[in-house]
C-alpha cells in the first residue's frame, strides 16, 4: 500500500503536464489569431457631402434632391462586392463623430466637388460628363481623418434620336436609309430611344440614371473604391505570389499555382496582375532606396483551392517576362479584368 502511495502524486504531476502544455497552446493559437488569410471588415459611409449646385429629384411629384444619397447608395454596393467587407450606412455624419463608441473599423465620407454635364442635339444626342470627387477616411477608434485623395470619372455618348418630325421629312423624300430604319412609321430595329418624361427645372431620377454624367458619377465612384483600398494598404491589399509552374503546363499554355484562393475571395474567370518592383537609389540619405511597381503580366484564374489557386498566363512584357516568386495582385472592389501592359 505504501509503494501504491508513493506513485499517486508521481500519476498526478504526469497527467497535469500533458494538459498544461494542451493549453499553452491553445493559449499560444489564440494569441496569433485565426489561421484565415483575412478578416471581415466593417466600413461606415457618411453621407456623401455636395458642394455643388448640381441636383436630381426623385420625380417631379417629390422635388427633393437625392443625388446624394443615391451616391452613397453606388459606393455601398461597390464595397460589398467583397465578401470580407461589411458596409454599413449612416443618415448623419455628426452623430457618428460624437458618439464615443463608434461602430465601423473606419468611415468614409464623398465630397462632390465638381460636375460638368453637356448635351447636344444633332439628329440625336451628344453627352458628355465628368465628375471630381474627394475621398476622406477616418479612424473608427479616434474619428480622425487618417487619408485624403481625389477620384475622378467622364463618359461621352452619342444617342440616335431623329425625332418623328425629321423621319417623316426624310421618308417623305424618299431617301432610302431612313425608310428602311422607320418603315411606315416603325422602329423596327429599336433605334429610337424611350421616353424620358417631360424636361424640368431639375432632372428625375428615372431620366438622370439613364444619361452619360450618371456613369460618370459611377467610374468616379468605382474608383474612389479603389482609393479606399489603397488608403488602407494594409489589410484591404490582396496581395499573393507565384509559388511554382503547374505540372501539365507547356510553353504554350503557362499555368502556375499562386498563394490565394477561395479565402481571399477569388473565383475562377477573374483576372490578377503580375507585379514587380524597381530598386532605385536616390540622393536622400532619409530616403536612399525607392520601389517602384510595375505590371508585367496579366493571369487568369482557372481553378481555386482553400489557400491557392491554379491560374493561366495570358500576356506579359516580352522584356519582363513572367517568373516564380513574382508578386500577385488584385482589386478588392469592382470587376477583376486585364490591365495595360503598357
Amino acid at each position: 500500500m505504501r509503494r501504491q502511495a508513493d506513485h499517486l502524486p508521481n500519476r498526478g504531476k504526469g497527467r497535469r503536464r500533458p494538459a498544461a502544455f494542451v493549453l499553452a497552446l491553445l493559449f499560444a493559437a489564440l494569441l496569433q489569431g485565426p489561421a484565415w488569410g483575412r478578416s471581415v471588415r466593417q466600413i461606415v459611409l457618411l453621407p456623401t457631402v455636395n458642394l455643388t449646385d448640381f441636383q436630381v429629384w426623385e420625380s417631379k411629384y417629390y422635388p427633393f434632391d437625392v443625388l446624394g444619397r443615391r451616391m452613397t447608395d453606388r459606393l455601398a454596393a461597390t464595397l460589398r462586392q467583397d465578401p470580407f467587407t461589411d458596409v454599413l450606412v449612416l443618415d448623419e455624419a455628426r452623430t457618428w463623430f460624437a458618439d464615443p463608441r463608434r461602430p465601423g473599423d473606419m468611415a468614409v465620407q464623398m465630397e462632390l466637388s465638381s460636375v460638368l454635364s453637356k448635351e447636344r442635339e444633332a439628329l440625336g444626342t451628344w453627352e458628355q460628363g465628368h465628375v471630381v470627387l474627394r475621398v476622406r477616411l477616418y479612424d473608427g477608434a479616434s474619428g480622425e481623418m487618417v487619408s485624403s485623395a481625389m477620384a475622378s470619372g467622364q463618359d461621352r455618348r452619342y444617342t440616335f434620336d431623329p425625332g418623328d418630325d425629321r423621319l417623316f421629312f426624310w421618308v417623305a423624300r424618299d431617301f432610302p436609309l431612313f425608310d428602311i430604319l422607320h418603315k411606315d412609321g416603325l422602329d423596327l430595329l429599336r433605334l429610337t430611344p424611350g421616353d424620358r418624361g417631360e424636361k424640368m427645372s431639375r432632372l428625375t431620377w428615372r431620366q438622370f440614371s439613364t444619361t452619360s454624367t450618371w456613369q460618370s458619377f459611377m467610374n468616379a465612384i468605382a474608383k474612389a473604391a479603389d482609393r479606399i483600398a489603397d488608403l488602407e494598404s494594409g489589410d484591404f491589399l490582396l496581395i499573393g505570389r507565384i509559388l511554382a509552374p503547374k505540372a501539365d503546363a507547356t510553353p504554350k499554355r503557362r499555368t502556375y499555382i499562386v498563394s490565394l484562393g477561395r479565402r481571399d475571395s477569388l473565383a475562377a474567370g477573374d483576372i490578377l496582375q503580375v507585379t514587380r518592383s524597381d530598386t532605385y537609389v536616390t540622393a536622400d540619405p532619409e530616403n536612399a532606396v525607392v520601389l517602384l511597381p510595375k505590371v508585367v503580366g496579366n493571369v487568369k484564374v482557372l481553378e481555386t483551392f482553400e489557400s491557392e489557386s491554379i491560374v493561366l498566363l495570358v500576356n506579359e512584357k516580352k522584356e519582363d517576362p513572367v517568373a516564380l516568386n513574382d508578386l500577385v495582385t488584385a482589386p478588392l472592389y469592382g470587376p477583376r479584368k486585364a490591365v495595360s501592359l503598357r
